[in-house]
């Protein structure tokens, strides 16, 4: 009826790479050095690794909020009024969100 279910078609290089994202199984890769064999044992996963990549993303997210912070304290400063009336009205906001 026009369902692709249950079908089979040949696999070439080509046609995996325009269907990547409909197909469930990875492209070839051109070095066999990635490719896992039978027999082979897990990599040893290193916390190390895990930890580099945690203390790296936390130093850009710092990074980011520093930047953030420094952009909100140059509006404020070329924006006064704006940020005043900005406020009261986020307050206001709030004020009425969680007033009993």
């Amino acid at each position: 009826m026009g369902s692709w279910q249950g079908k089979t078609q040949p696999l070439s290089p080509t046609s995996m790479e325009s269907t990547s994202s409909l197909h469930p199984l990875p492209l070839i890769t051109d070095n066999a050095a990635d490719v896992p064999h039978a027999g082979d044992a897990p990599k040893p996963f290193h916390f190390d690794d895990l930890k580099a990549t945690g203390q790296e993303a936390l130093k850009d997210a710092r990074h980011k909020l520093e930047d953030l912070l420094k952009d909100g304290t140059e509006y404020v400063k070329a924006n006064p009024g704006k940020s005043i009336v900005a406020a009261l009205g986020v307050g206001f906001v709030l004020g009425l969100i969680f007033n009993d």
